[in-house]
């Protein structure tokens, strides 16, 4: 303490790092008090006997922004940075040493070293939606999608069946017309006998027979 007090810009830097060493690739963020009630890191949570910070790091830079190690084996992931009240400006509470390398810091009993470790950016970095969220909107949009095909198809056959049924009737009404002119054209009244009666004749007269030779 005194030596801190007597070189802060250079003493108490060195106990800083050493307390809490940058990880290789990953810029440190500071310890953080973590407790069940209210977790640093709310992401992915794995256990490891052989836990670096390392390689709590690597694991998280797939697919989280930050990543955080306590009680020496517990690795945390997640995208959103700790809150600054659970900040703590004693360091030296992250000071258990990792199982994997004891040359690097692993948090503390209900403290937590936190890195940065992706970017909002990423193309890995997960979203806030969730899944179910994801899939119920894939879900809406395909139904849209299907509807609208099915209006299209409906649409399509309703306009086909109206052409063909119109087109239909053209030809039905111009067979008729061509049938009515032949008709008046070329139809002649016959009489139905070839003899012909006179109406000024008496045909009730008996037809007189004479020999004419003596």
């Amino acid at each position: 303490m005194r030596l801190c007090n007597a070189f802060p810009g250079v003493i108490c830097l060195l106990g800083f790092t050493t307390i809490l060493p940058e990880v290789i690739g990953y810029n440190l963020v500071g310890c953080y008090l973590d407790n069940e009630n209210q977790p640093s890191l709310t992401g992915l949570n794995s256990v490891d006997v052989n836990q670096s910070s390392q390689k709590c790091g690597d694991i998280c830079t797939k697919k989280f922004v930050y990543a955080g190690v306590r009680d020496g084996s517990t690795c945390m992931c997640g995208n959103a940075k700790p809150p600054d009240s659970l900040l703590v400006q004693d360091n030296s509470l992250c000071n258990i040493p990792c199982p994997g390398n004891p040359q690097e810091k692993c948090g503390g009993k209900l403290y937590m070293s936190v890195w940065i470790v992706g970017s909002q950016t990423s193309n890995d970095t997960i979203s806030d939606t969730s899944p179910s969220q994801s899939t119920n909107k894939g879900g809406l949009i395909g139904g849209i999608v299907g509807g609208v095909l099915g209006l299209l198809l409906i649409t399509g056959g309703g306009i086909w069946w109206y052409r063909r049924k119109k087109r239909n009737q053209q030809v039905d009404n111009l067979n008729e017309e061509k049938y009515n002119q032949g008709s008046g054209e070329n139809w002649v009244p016959r009489r139905r006998s070839d003899v012909t009666l006179r109406d000024d004749f008496d045909y009730t007269h008996a037809l007189k027979v004479t020999n004419p030779d003596p």
